[in-house]
């Protein structure tokens, strides 16, 4: 962690690249150039968002809706070419004419 960390003449300190890794509780202590020392202690609660599981949720709804957006695109087709086959088969009863058919009994 001393890689990690970087001290200021003012008292303060910078850390690097923390991680959940690093929470706990640190126990500081200050050294004044006369020799007195002062200890505290310091609670770290570090959360960590990971970005690699934030694009892996957003790659994932966006194949979702790519997946939507075909099957929807599919259903409409669907939907045209079936509208467009009735009004055909409509349109070829209407031309066709009607015979009368006799049906005859049929003995056994």
């Amino acid at each position: 962690m001393e890689d990690r960390v970087c001290t200021f003449n003012n008292g303060s300190i910078q850390l690097f690249c923390v991680g959940e890794r690093d929470s706990g509780y640190y126990v500081i202590t200050a050294t004044e150039s006369l020799g007195s020392s002062q200890f505290g202690t310091i609670v770290l609660h570090v959360s960590e968002i990971l970005y690699e599981d934030l694009h892996f949720v957003a790659v994932f709804l966006a194949l979702l809706g790519a997946v939507a957006a075909v099957l929807i695109s599919l259903i409409w087709v669907c939907n045209r070419c079936a509208y467009k086959f009735q009004r055909k088969r409509r349109h070829k009863l209407k031309e066709s004419t009607t015979e009368e058919i006799e049906l005859q009994d049929v003995e056994c």
